[in-house]
């Protein structure tokens, strides 16, 4: 694992492995052959891992887009766009529900070069569209309690992080 950690830290690929593990054990043939079959296993564990935790969130991205569309919600919206990001968000880290304005907004508005106040407007305007002309049944069957009025943002957020966080996910 150490030669790893040392090629991963020189940022030199896998075509230069029997120079650098020549390096590393004086050129001692048994122990370079070691080396080289550890990192081999080891770059092969990381690639695979890599490749299903990317798989995983390719499928967590569908189901929320999804969601979002479901809900009525068009990806013509700015706010679409938006709302998708800060539902990954929330689903990382729940303490973004805490505190909307202080803390997602901010990280949504860097990530898409725009103000935190087009941002918290545009996620505003697809909860409208949602409420008004979109599947306000789907919402109320997800909320899992009667909405008597619109929800704000931030309550929307919570209601689609909930749902996704608690709807089973297919294994890969």
């Amino acid at each position: 694992m150490k030669c790893l950690q040392y090629i991963h830290f020189m940022g030199i690929y896998l075509s230069n492995i029997d120079y650098i593990c020549r390096k590393i054990t004086n050129y001692d043939s048994f122990y370079c052959h070691t080396y080289i079959s550890v990192i081999i296993g080891d770059v092969a564990c990381i690639l695979f891992l890599n490749a299903r935790l990317m798989r995983i969130h390719m499928m967590q991205e569908e189901k929320i887009e999804y969601l979002i569309r479901s809900l009525g919600i068009g990806s013509t919206y700015r706010g679409y766009r938006y709302l998708n990001y800060g539902v990954q968000l929330c689903l990382k880290n729940e303490d973004y529900l805490l505190s909307v304005s202080k803390l997602l907004y901010p990280q949504i508005a860097k990530r898409y070069n725009a103000s935190c106040y087009s941002v918290e407007r545009d996620i505003r305007t697809v909860v409208k569209v949602c409420w008004d002309r979109g599947n306000k049944q789907l919402l109320q069957e997800i909320a899992l309690r009667p909405l008597c009025s619109r929800p704000p943002s931030g309550e929307f957020l919570d209601i689609l992080t909930a749902h996704l966080r608690n709807t089973p996910t297919t294994s890969v």
